[in-house]
């Protein structure tokens, strides 16, 4: 009797694990049709960061506004992570701003998950990111080469190395600074590499400015007079930084 009762209840599993395979087969295949079908609805604009000029709000004022220049965040405009790649990460943290309403400039477009400015975060935006779905940012920031920021600072200098007294020794506290200019923006970030071509030991390595610029580097050399050469190279922060680099601007001596 034990047997056959505890054969009963094996039966009874394995036929419940049968019935909770097949749902979730049948529930995968769904999944995977259903995101198929807005990967078609997006492939034809798989450049999410050039959208329609203006945009009539139906949730406020009712008056046709200028887009913003990109859909959402990073790359492909819904790089939510800001790695540079659009996988389920970006997904993952879509998914729980689904059904927000009232999105509009005030509210950055509901913290830019709402993709087309449409004023909602509904399935037109999941077919935004299906159109982007595993795209990389493969490429590098601009301009490329790198240039050097030649706006004034408000000591009336612009942003071409130059040397600087650092102090408080006026003989041995000399220095250089510079800055660099992107012209661009990127939401993984950007970092920046800043090389003494004649000199050795002073070079900035790759650094990054999480504040945004001035991207200004500053480094204290020893004595006026040096002449040391600068040359500068960007790249950005997503998964293929290492390949996503600048060349190189021109060089240009601190004196």
């Amino acid at each position: 009797m034990y047997g056959f009762y505890g054969g009963s209840i094996v039966d009874n599993i394995f036929r419940e694990g049968t019935k909770l395979i097949r749902i979730t087969a049948i529930r995968t295949v769904l999944l995977v049709v259903a995101f198929a079908s807005f990967c078609a609805v997006a492939a034809d604009n798989t450049d999410m960061n050039t959208p329609d000029a203006a945009v009539d709000d139906a949730n406020s004022s009712g008056v046709a506004v200028i887009q913003e220049d990109s859909f959402g965040p990073g790359f492909c405009g819904c790089d939510f992570s800001g790695d540079g790649l659009i996988n389920f990460d970006d997904f993952a943290r879509f998914v729980p701003q689904l059904g927000m309403e009232d999105c509009w400039i005030t509210n950055d477009w509901c913290d830019k998950y709402d993709l087309n400015h449409n004023g909602f975060v509904d399935y037109l935006d999941i077919a935004i990111i299906a159109g982007c779905w595993v795209s990389e940012d493969t490429t590098a920031p601009t301009p490329d080469p790198m240039q050097w920021d030649r706006s004034l600072d408000e000591g009336g200098f612009n942003g071409l190395p130059r040397e600087i007294w650092i102090g408080p020794n006026e003989t041995f506290d000399w220095g250089a600074t510079m800055r660099a200019d992107p012209n661009s923006d990127d939401d993984t970030g950007l970092e920046f590499y800043f090389h003494c071509t004649n000199l050795s030991g002073f070079d900035s390595g790759w650094i990054s400015f999480p504040d945004g610029p001035p991207y200004k580097y500053t480094v204290m050399i020893g004595s006026k007079g040096w002449l040391s050469q600068w040359r500068v190279r960007a790249r950005d922060r997503s998964i293929n930084k290492d390949t996503n680099v600048t060349g190189w601007s021109t060089p240009v001596i601190a004196e």
